[in-house]
């Protein structure tokens, strides 16, 4: 299976994101003379004119979750400029700017399976981590509670504690598909 490159990768993202959705790309490509520096520009030429609030906007927000530090922007538009081909075809250029820091890439990254399987066994163990915490904190709290379905009293080796963490028996757990208590599908 093919590995994309960072390059590749931004490419994809930023053909994935919201300009692609409303906007339509005439060209994309990286106008950056060493590839393998930490500050990379890319140029999206736009068919049309384009409103520069509304896509600065739109962009901020569909890469906002990827900042490693909250107010620090690691892909951002530097500028946005309208050329007039003739009197009737009009296109918009943006510049965008994308810092690297180390290995991390600041748009969404393609994983292969082998990374999701693993990333997935690793959430596995957090969530029964937490598990056994809780069944340890409640059992040191002396308050005993019960099965909301069949009352049976909760004790540690025969509660499950789904995501909402509200404690259910083993054998209501297994008959259940949503939380009694508020609703949460398991």
């Amino acid at each position: 299976m093919h590995r994309s490159n960072r390059d590749d990768a931004c490419k994809r993202a930023l053909r994935e994101s919201i300009l692609s959705n409303d906007y339509d790309i005439i060209s994309l490509e990286n106008t950056t003379h060493n590839k393998r520096t930490k500050v990379q520009m890319y140029d999206i030429l736009f068919s049309g004119e384009i409103d520069p609030l509304k896509i600065r906007e739109e962009f901020d927000r569909d890469f906002e979750e990827y900042h490693l530090n909250p107010g620090r922007s690691y892909v951002k538009i530097t500028s946005i400029h309208t050329m007039r081909e003739t009197e009737k075809k009009t296109n918009t250029l943006c510049r965008i700017v994308v810092k690297y820091c180390n290995d991390y890439r600041p748009y969404p990254s393609e994983l292969s399976f082998r990374q999701l399987v693993h990333k997935n066994a690793e959430l596995n163990k957090t969530i029964e981590s937490w598990k056994k915490a809780y069944r340890e904190l409640y059992l040191k709290s002396f308050k005993q509670e019960e099965c909301p379905v069949c009352y049976c009293c909760l004790q540690k080796d025969n509660m499950e504690l789904p995501i909402c963490a509200h404690g259910i028996c083993n054998s209501c757990f297994t008959k259940c598909d949503k939380c009694p208590l508020c609703r949460t599908v398991y």
